[in-house]
């Protein structure tokens, strides 16, 4: 979606200019006009689907770039049988280069390095739960005073759960799509690989948020050991899906980092 509106605003800055310019209005209104337009636009869409002030700073700079370049270049007046000298062509090549980056930079920041590049770049992970490096952001830390006893806290809870032994396998998450429901599935089995009898919620929140931003959904008994919700994210970007289990006075909390396009 991001990137769709970052190269849509570009087209519609070229198609802008070069319309004005079939009407001879100048090269200076031309350049004001269509780099004005598309950004008063997204600016209007960012009030109602804000994405953060990083991307609407990235869509202002390229959409008005993209507005000057076509104003400099192509606004030189030229001798017939001229050709361009190579300073604008240098100019043009190099706005190219950051519109490009600018896309890059903004799609990596939502949703990581693409899965087929980071296996190529990135090292193979030891950890065989999901067999591929997560290059989305993970959250912070924090660092505060009580920060020494909320990290031996969650250790003990890593301890205990994993002399629990339960197994959680969760289907349903790798595809994902924003405003589209998708029905998840968790299988719960205890340490014997019976059904767990359990209380299971599905927990969606950004990495690294708040917990009072967390959206706990209950999720379904469909089957001994087996539990289904429906979860429909209401923005793209990196989601940490968890599966939250209760089996009377025992606990158990499993999450991963799912990308939402």
């Amino acid at each position: 979606m991001l990137l769709e509106t970052l190269f849509g605003g570009v087209i519609a800055v070229v198609v802008i200019y070069m319309v004005l310019g079939l009407f001879k209005v100048s090269h200076y209104w031309r350049g004001v006009v269509a780099g004005g337009i598309p950004t008063l636009a997204y600016v209007a869409f960012s009030l109602v689907h804000w994405s953060g002030g990083d991307v609407l700073s990235i869509h202002v700079a390229v959409f008005l770039a993209t507005a000057v370049g076509l104003a400099l270049v192509l606004g030189k007046e030229k001798t017939p049988g001229q050709r361009m000298h190579w300073i604008p062509k240098l100019f043009a090549f190099l706005l190219l280069v950051l519109m490009i980056l600018m896309g890059m930079f903004l799609y990596i920041a939502g949703s990581g390095v693409p899965d087929y590049v980071a296996k190529w770049l990135l090292p193979v992970p030891k950890s065989k739960v999901h067999g591929s490096v997560s290059t989305g952001f993970a959250g912070v830390v924090h660092h505060g005073n009580e920060a020494a006893k909320e990290v031996n806290s969650y250790q003990a809870k890593l301890d205990k759960e994993k002399k629990l032994g339960w197994k959680v396998e969760v289907d349903g998450v790798k595809n994902l799509r924003v405003e589209e429901k998708s029905v998840v599935t968790a299988t719960v089995l205890d340490a014997a690989g019976k059904p767990l009898q359990a209380k299971v919620w599905l927990v969606v929140m950004r990495p690294g948020a708040e917990e009072t931003t967390r959206n706990d959904i209950v999720m379904t008994q469909v089957a001994p050991g087996k539990y289904q919700a429906t979860v429909e994210p209401p923005g793209a970007g990196n989601w940490t899906i968890g599966i939250h289990v209760e089996s009377g006075k025992d606990v158990l909390d499993s999450e991963q980092i799912i990308p939402v396009s």
